[in-house]
């Protein structure tokens, strides 16, 4: 008898928590979703406004303020859950991680300029609530690849004769790859990128931008 009550005591205590784990995973899900979609919204209205006064078109630059202001909601939702998980506390401040951040992500010199004018312009709005990441040793933490495992990553540079059977863009900067340019493709996964830009991010996260496979 006493066997039975605590069998269903367990029964009991594993329905509630699968139960939990499946409500905490959905209301993660739909406030990341919703995190993405404020951000697109304000970085599509921010990118179409930069991308009218450049010049250079207020489709794509609301096109790619939408990216970027997706992807920094996003990326402030997920250090917001990192501090909260860490005890530690610093004087760095979020605007400054996600500054490391953009350059892990984008290269700069490449960043079209209503991108960098919506990314900004969401960066200074994050600044207004100063959420502390850091790990257990007062940094912000980053995993990538050292200079040496870096240098052994095949790559090589776009010919004509490439160019013309492959068009491809750096998924990082969302420049096209041009003739003369030197290319790193990833040794699992295949994908490539421009050299600079996709170094700058291995040296942070030591995974692949788009698939997130461990180089």
């Amino acid at each position: 008898m006493e066997q039975d009550v605590s069998e269903g005591h367990m029964r009991v205590y594993y329905c509630y928590y699968f139960i939990t784990r499946f409500i905490s995973a959905a209301l993660s899900a739909a406030l990341t979703g919703l995190f993405a979609l404020a951000g697109a919204f304000s970085g599509g209205v921010t990118g179409g406004l930069a991308g009218r006064v450049s010049g250079s078109g207020v489709l794509r630059g609301a096109g790619l303020g939408a990216l970027a202001g997706a992807v920094l909601s996003v990326e402030v939702l997920e250090a917001s859950r990192a501090y909260w998980s860490q005890s530690a506390t610093s004087n760095s401040s979020m605007a400054d991680f996600m500054e490391e951040l953009l350059r892990g992500r984008f290269a700069e010199e490449r960043f079209p300029p209503e991108l960098l004018t919506a990314y900004h312009w969401q960066v200074s709005v994050s600044a207004l609530h100063p959420i502390e990441v850091l790990d257990l040793n007062h940094e912000v933490a980053y995993r990538g690849l050292s200079k040496d495992s870096l240098s052994r990553l095949p790559c090589h540079q776009i010919s004509h004769e490439t160019k013309m059977f492959q068009n491809t863009c750096c998924t990082i900067c969302l420049q096209d790859i041009e003739v003369g340019e030197t290319v790193r493709c990833l040794p699992h996964c295949q994908h490539p990128f421009h050299q600079t830009c996709v170094d700058t991010w291995l040296a942070r996260h030591g995974s692949c931008p788009i698939c997130r496979r461990h180089v």
